[in-house]
Formats: C-alpha cells, structure tokens, sequence
C-alpha cells in the first residue's frame, strides 16, 4: 500500500522518515480499503500529540518529531543497540 507525502511523492518504504511539518495521506487504493475507513471514523481513538490528523482527508501532518517521552511503550534501547552491534 502505498502513501503520499505533501511533495506528493509515493512512499512504500515502511521505515521512510517524515520530517517536521511533512503531511502523508493515503492513495486511491488506501482511501478506499475498509480497514483504514474503519480506523479514520473511530472517534475513540486518541492521537500521538506530535500528529495532527485529518479523518476527512485520510492524512496526518508531523507537528513535531517525538521525543522518547512520547511513545508509550517500555523499550530498552540498550538492547537494540547491543543486538545491531553484534550483527554488524
């Protein structure tokens, strides 16, 4: 599935960075596939703060980049590190 960003660039690269103040909204295909139409008319769902998304035209905008006290999951970034490290 493919996404486009505010330069209307397609993006199918799942690790593809957004930088601040960058918009992606989904393609034809994503805006109509019923699991996003799902996600996007759940009122219940609460949002990153560094998002700021847009349900009518399917995209988000990078307010700003997170820092690690934005993301709610207990990561120990030690062990990623030390992982890649022994890969390399």
């Amino acid at each position: 599935m493919c996404s486009e960003t505010d330069s209307r660039r397609r993006v199918d690269v799942p690790s593809y960075q957004l930088r601040e103040g960058e918009e992606v909204s989904l393609g034809a295909k994503g805006k109509a596939n019923e699991l996003f139409k799902s996600f996007f008319a759940q009122p219940s769902l609460v949002y990153p703060s560094y998002l700021e998304m847009d349900e009518k035209e399917m995209s988000a905008t990078v307010k700003a980049l997170p820092e690690r006290d934005d993301i709610p999951l207990e990561v120990q970034e030690n062990l990623i590190i030390e992982h890649y490290n022994r890969v390399a």
